[in-house]
């Protein structure tokens, strides 16, 4: 991947989510998806978050790649595929900074998104809403 790189960062690789990674990705930005240990999604077959398990996953034409670091993932990046790396802390955010960060969640509260992850910051759940914390 290159420096300087518009990379975005979705946290959560759901079915919901990997809609917009799909789109994200097909458009030609770098996605990095952070995930859970134990991933939920109701349609999993459809979720990159399935990474998890597998090892990599298909939805559409786009592959999705589990990756152990960050330096994993901008191979994968590099290849065309999407990383998707476990870390519930946002932990790679000591390593990058992001165009712009994603939470797609969808986990009814916040889990710990702040505007200050990336300049461009973007809480789908209703509970940014709440916060008054929608889109930054």
């Amino acid at each position: 991947m290159e420096r300087g790189s518009q990379l975005i960062i979705v946290r959560g690789g759901g079915d919901i989510a990997t809609g917009s990674i799909h789109k994200l990705h097909r458009c030609g930005y770098p996605v990095l998806v952070l995930e859970s240990g134990y991933p939920s999604a109701i349609r999993r077959f459809v979720a990159f978050s399935e990474a998890v398990y597998d090892g990599s996953c298909e939805v559409e034409g786009v592959r999705a790649v589990k990756v152990p670091d960050y330096e994993s993932a901008c191979a994968v990046l590099d290849k065309g595929d999407v990383p998707v790396m476990i870390d519930e802390t946002c932990a790679v955010l000591e390593k990058v900074r992001p165009w712009a960060l994603v939470d797609a969640i969808l986990a009814k509260r916040n889990l710990g998104t702040s505007r200050d992850m990336a300049d461009k910051t973007v809480g789908w759940d209703p509970a940014f809403r709440r916060e008054r914390m929608w889109i930054w």
